[in-house]
Parts: C-alpha cells; structure tokens; sequence
C-alpha cells in the first residue's frame, strides 16, 4: 500500500508534498497541490530558443547533456484551464476508501468509485488540512 500511495498514476487524487506550507503569492487561495493526476513526464530543463541562445554564446557547451527536470500536471479544479505544472517535488495519493487499492485506477463503469466533493473536503479537513473555505 505503501508504494501505491508513493508511486501515483493517471487520474488519482494527489496531493503534492509541500502543498501544507503558505503559498507564495497570499492573493491567490487555490490549493494547486491537490487534485487529480493528469500526467507526469521528463522535460527538457530549457526551452529549444533558450538552449539554442546558450549554444550559441558558447559553442563548447554542445559537449554537455541537456539538462531535464521531471514536471507534474495536475487538475486542481473544475475549469479547463485549473491544470498546474509542478517540477522538483512529488506527489503521494490521497487514500479516498479502504477499498480504493482493490480498483483500478481511472474506472468510469459501474465498479468504479465516485467521490463527492463533500467527501473530499471532509477527509481534507479530518486529516489536519486548513481549509480556505468561503465564508
């Protein structure tokens, strides 16, 4: 169980490591850390224009690797466009049932299981997560 809840796959519940600490920015109140796990791959640390400007300053860097970074896209609401990318972390899943080791991930047939938002929030909460509920 423990690997299960180390090791995420595409379309459980996730939450990022450090998502529990303040945020950067105090204007914005999303929680970017939790949701649901669209993907995770290796990326190129640079875009093609940046490496290409850096060759070019120095052509002795042609000799080394290209550098990557492993990102994490996660939907962490209801929107299109509420997917965040997050890089240099990780992620473990949120256990949502005892049975939920038993299904396989991302059902959407009769077996699978649904979880309400007020189940969710309500783990959240039980579990020691400050909340920043409307008022």
């Amino acid at each position: 169980m423990g690997d299960r809840i180390r090791n995420p796959q595409i379309g459980d519940l996730v939450v990022e490591d450090g998502a529990r600490y303040p945020r950067r920015d105090p204007a914005d109140t999303r929680l970017k850390g939790l949701g649901y796990l669209l993907g995770s791959r290796v990326e190129w640390s640079q875009t093609d224009e940046d490496h290409a400007a850096w060759l070019a300053e120095d052509p002795d860097a042609a000799g080394y690797p290209r550098s990557t970074v492993g990102a994490w896209y996660v939907q962490y609401g209801s929107q299109p466009d509420a997917i965040c990318r997050w890089t240099n972390c990780s992620f473990v899943v949120v256990p949502i049932g005892r049975d939920m080791f038993r299904e396989p991930v991302g059902t959407r047939d009769v077996n699978g299981v649904t979880i309400t938002r007020a189940d969710l929030l309500g783990s959240l909460a039980d579990s020691g997560f400050n909340l920043n509920l409307p008022r």
